[in-house]
């Protein structure tokens, strides 16, 4: 099993290559209504009140320090994963395999140097993500 803190992740780390700069953001999960149009309302749980999420921009070498805030109703947890980009896996966001589970009220602040162009996405884990339909107020 490969350790997070091991010599192979520490080599593997060392070889890449950042610029030094660093882009923080924050992403608070929390409930949020959603306006589907027509009249319609959703309850929902989003990223900082939208969805889709903010886009993040970075440049190549950067490196992305991203807190996210579990601020989801009673024992709710979750956790970001982000698809495409090679990082540390313990910065992966797959419950229970890569990090535990963020518990409702807590934070965890993931750190990685993004070191190849492209087009990525992510995206909470943990939590069940349902919509239920309300009618507007």
């Amino acid at each position: 099993m490969v350790n997070p803190s091991g010599s192979a992740v520490v080599a593997a780390e060392k070889n890449r290559k950042g610029t030094g700069r660093t882009q923080k953001v924050t992403l608070t999960a929390a409930p949020a209504m959603l306006d589907l149009g027509g009249g319609v309302m959703a309850k929902s749980w989003a990223f900082s009140g939208q969805v889709p999420g903010k886009e993040i921009r970075l440049s190549v070498g950067g490196t992305l320090v991203a807190e996210l805030s579990n601020r989801l109703p009673n024992k709710t947890t979750t956790s970001i994963h982000w698809h495409g980009i090679a990082m540390r896996n313990d910065m992966d966001g797959v419950p229970p395999v890569t990090q535990q589970a963020v518990r409702a009220g807590a934070n965890f602040t993931y750190r990685f140097v993004t070191d190849a162009p492209g087009t990525y996405f992510f995206h909470p884990t943990s939590a069940s993500s349902s919509i239920e339909a309300c009618p507007r107020r």
